[in-house]
């Protein structure tokens, strides 16, 4: 079946039944369909005076205080819950934003799939550093740190290559950082 024909039964089966509500109604109320409008009112009419019962305050009032309490719990228990909730590991190693790797220092955030916004800085000067491409030469990039004129790091790949390896290494300690120390 189509998904039109699945839409086409249930209003149809939605029809049948709302007209054999309505029609059974008046059946079961003696006088009809102008008695169950009666009870109808007449529900709402005893419930306003029930609200406008005096008191030594107002129903309503005591009401309102009633939900207010109700959500003043509510919150106290969601903040309890949130409180006690074991933190999520992502959590845990957000503040993990910065490391010395292959002798280059790296700064990161974190995003929904790992470490993202990847930069590489010298670990002397501070320095950010560019990655370069070696011409004529079969070592296709290396580390240089302009201000300091320190070659830092070779290495044998691709650019994207060597940004796969440092987040690796990064994901990689952030998960030693979560897991919990071995027993002894």
């Amino acid at each position: 079946m189509a998904k039109g024909e699945h839409a086409i039964r249930n209003r149809v089966i939605g029809s049948v039944l709302s007209a054999a509500i309505i029609g059974i109604a008046p059946t079961l109320f003696p006088g009809g369909w102008p008695a169950v409008i009666k009870g109808i009112g007449s529900f709402f009419t005893l419930v306003w005076t029930w609200l406008l019962k005096p008191a030594s305050l107002p129903i309503w009032l005591l009401i309102v205080l009633g939900i207010l309490a109700l959500c003043f719990v509510g919150a106290v228990a969601a903040l309890v819950f949130a409180l006690l909730r074991p933190s999520k590991p992502e959590d845990q190693h957000a503040g993990y934003t910065e490391d010395v790797i292959e002798g280059i220092r790296w700064r990161w955030s974190w995003g929904a799939y790992g470490p993202v916004g990847l930069a590489s800085f010298c670990p002397d000067c501070d320095y950010q550093i560019i990655v370069r491409k070696f011409q004529f030469t079969d070592r296709p990039i290396f580390f240089r740190c302009e201000e300091c004129n320190r070659d830092l790091k070779s290495f044998e790949g691709t650019v994207e290559e060597f940004d796969s390896k440092i987040k690796r290494k990064i994901d990689q300690k952030a998960r030693s950082m979560t897991k919990p120390a071995p027993k002894k």
